[in-house]
């Protein structure tokens, strides 16, 4: 499930394409919670660091997003369209620069287009952000 025995990527990679693969393959629906890390940890024999960093990655790519409320903390799979995702990310971005006192009209236009390229890499199997 991993990958072949002669597989030479790190534990975290082997996790990720795991995860990646259940995910396209529709193992876990947009708007689903994922299992606790703990259950990946084990199913890979592996830590719960490497899992945490797994779903760091694919929250950076935009398939995951962690939601730390009380009444529903967890991760959960994303919509993986280009759409949803450029939501997502100007959502949290947004919340950012409320947090940070910044006013749209501050926002570079550059920031801008550069979060468009990333959101348009983001789904790329091994596209660099």
């Amino acid at each position: 499930m991993c990958g072949p025995p002669h597989s030479t990527g790190t534990a975290t990679d082997l996790v990720v394409q795991a995860i990646r693969e259940r995910l396209a393959e529709h193992t876990y629906q947009p708007g689903q919670r994922m299992p606790p890390q703990q259950c990946f940890a084990i199913e890979f024999d592996t830590s719960r660091t490497t899992v945490r960093l797994a779903f760091l990655q694919l929250t950076l790519e935009g398939l995951l997003r962690p939601h730390q409320t009380y009444e529903t903390p967890g991760t959960y799979v994303l919509d993986p369209s280009q759409e949803a995702r450029e939501a997502h990310l100007l959502a949290d971005l947004q919340a950012a620069m409320r947090r940070g006192g910044w006013t749209r009209a501050e926002y570079p236009d550059a920031v801008e287009r550069a979060l468009h390229v990333l959101i348009g890499s983001a789904g790329r199997a091994g596209a660099e952000p």
